[in-house]
């Protein structure tokens, strides 16, 4: 989804899902993207249903972590 606020990556059902996600990330002090957080199982998964897409993925996580430690 690309809405600016609400946005997410799309091989998550939903932006509850992605926060829940960034929530235990954080908790457990990984510094880590969403892309690099998948199994190979399920990049197949998304990659086949057109759910996979890691440039903006990781571009858009990345900017989310630098705006929060600003």
């Amino acid at each position: 989804m690309t809405i600016e606020n609400n946005w997410y990556p799309v091989c998550f059902h939903n932006r509850q899902q992605y926060k829940e996600w960034k929530y235990f990330q954080r908790g457990g002090g990984e510094k880590c993207t969403v892309c690099d957080d998948c199994s190979s199982e399920y990049i197949f998964k998304m990659l086949k249903e057109n759910r996979c897409h890691p440039i903006e993925a990781i571009a858009r996580t990345k900017l989310e972590r630098k705006k929060k430690n600003d």
